[in-house]
């Protein structure tokens, strides 16, 4: 029973989620709907701005019950790479999360977080300005090696 509300739930979210929000575009994996990947804009006149910043939410076996996990994977200066990132509606604060919470109102969430200062947060980095527009210039080049490059996603997402 909880597999085939799970089956819906998810439907309803890649539903939900085939038109790129504003500041990010999200996906589950081809063959895993547990793993979910993003594309993350840079936001103007931050230090991120023209940057993409790609990354993937895993989702718990109990979800939407339980929190999922939110990483980057491209350099970005804010957080670590391929590490837990600690947010109010992930895992680190189990407590905090409702299963009506979203990939989409995670992320929503996540990309207003991403601009601030994360300093003395778990998984935050602490770079300046300068290095963060460096890693925003390179960032348009990378490639994930299940979604493909960066540029091609974000054309894809937001050309209009």
């Amino acid at each position: 029973m909880a597999s085939a509300k799970y089956a819906k739930r998810i439907q309803k979210e890649i539903e939900q989620n085939k038109i790129a929000h504003e500041n990010f575009e999200v996906h589950p994996l081809r063959d895993n709907d547990k793993e979910w990947h993003f594309t993350l804009r840079g936001v103007k006149e931050t230090p991120f701005e023209g940057g993409l910043f790609h990354g993937k939410v895993i989702l718990p076996e109990n979800y939407p019950i339980s929190a999922p996990d939110i990483y980057l994977l491209t350099p970005n200066g804010r957080y670590t790479l391929n590490t837990k990132i600690c947010l109010n509606a992930t895992s680190y604060h189990q407590e905090s999360w409702s299963p009506q919470w979203t990939i989409r109102g995670l992320l929503t969430g996540f990309a207003a977080f991403f601009v601030t200062n994360g300093e003395g947060e778990i998984s935050a980095m602490n770079s300046s300005d300068d290095q963060k527009k460096e890693f925003a210039k390179e960032s348009v080049n990378w490639r994930c090696e299940h979604c493909g490059d960066l540029k091609d996603i974000a054309e894809s997402a937001w050309s209009t």
